[in-house]
């Protein structure tokens, strides 16, 4: 197993890659599509999913872009699908001015 920690944005939010023999995938994607990609792309890295240790902006920026390049599920608990769904509760629409919400 290999992991591959990721500093992104403005806050240094962790990303994690984990590779293991049978898949990949990442950990947090908080922003940065561009940065997390870049690592992808030049290790030979093609994750399986996204998973979310919770729904808070700086750490979900970057999982929309990563599904839709990756055409990958992403997994968070059921309790966070409230605060993943509502900017003013993710808090993107307080610091970012990008207002994230996902329609699960």
């Amino acid at each position: 197993m290999r992991i591959s920690k990721i500093k992104l944005d403005f806050l240094d939010t962790n990303c994690y890659i984990i590779e293991t023999q049978k898949l990949s995938f990442i950990i947090d994607p908080g922003s940065d599509f561009e940065k997390i990609n870049n690592f992808l792309l030049s290790n030979n890295i093609i994750p399986n999913f996204i998973i979310n240790t919770h729904c808070h902006f700086d750490h979900i920026g970057a999982v929309i872009p990563l599904i839709e390049f990756y055409n990958i599920p992403f997994y968070i608990h059921e309790k966070e699908e409230e605060i993943l769904n509502d900017s003013s509760k993710n808090l993107s629409s307080f610091f970012n001015g990008n207002e994230l919400s996902f329609k699960t």
